[in-house]
């Protein structure tokens, strides 16, 4: 229901004594504030992918980032970069 792991799913409804709906609004908050925290870490890995259209006349490059080499060197990162 909220895509969150197990444990955390279990640490909120202990908390929220049971109520499925405290549950998920202690979840949404903690959710929140675990994407501000990661907001200050940098994206050092990535891919520079390049294109160039028929007939040469057009090119593009582009870089893309993550943070981690895990990340960059995944093949659905590597196919999005494409």
């Amino acid at each position: 229901m909220t895509n969150a792991g197990m444990m955390d799913c279990k640490k909120a409804l202990i908390e929220a004594q049971g109520d499925i709906n405290s549950a998920v609004d202690i979840l949404r908050k903690k959710g929140q504030v675990i994407s501000s925290t990661k907001g200050g870490k940098e994206a050092k890995e990535g891919v520079i992918a390049q294109y160039i259209a028929p007939g040469g006349r057009l090119g593009v490059l582009v870089e893309i980032n993550s943070q981690t080499d895990f990340v960059a060197r995944n093949e659905m990162f590597s196919s999005f970069c494409r």
